[in-house]
């Protein structure tokens, strides 16, 4: 098992649904919610393909469709307070795991939001960041 740390959430609705996460070594990974409650279909990307999908010019069925580490999958699960990874078989993968063709991604959609709290509340921030799902940096 891979622990990982979530990096940034990119689409949410009713729980993430599209997030980056990193592994200990720094590395980048996108995931993908699954039909699967509290299981994710993760691949390694590069910050080049991310910014390209994040900018809309590649649909998120062609970055799961050609991952750029060869046929390389992992499924994130998210049941316990520390996110795992675990390798998966691209056969093992069925259709209904893969996003619809034609999603992309809308940079007019993203949302920012600044908080400034004193020192004191950065705890009270922590838990309703962890309870919500959200990124905090």
């Amino acid at each position: 098992m891979i622990p990982v740390k979530i990096d940034k959430i990119l689409d949410y609705c009713d729980g993430p649904q599209i997030f980056t996460v990193r592994d200990p070594f720094d590395t980048l990974y996108l995931s993908l919610a699954s039909p699967k409650e509290n299981e994710y279909l993760t691949i390694p990307i590069s910050l080049s393909k991310l910014t390209s999908f994040e900018n809309g010019l590649i649909d998120l069925r062609s970055v799961f469709l050609n991952p750029e580490k060869g046929k390389e999958y992992f499924i994130l699960n998210t049941t316990s307070e520390n996110f795992e990874m675990r390798p998966i078989r691209a056969s093992e993968i069925s259709e209904e795991w893969l996003p619809d063709e034609g999603f992309y991604l809308s940079p007019e959609e993203k949302e920012t939001v600044t908080i400034t709290l004193p020192r004191a509340d950065h705890s009270l921030l922590r838990s309703i960041v962890k309870r919500f799902g959200w990124v905090a940096m």
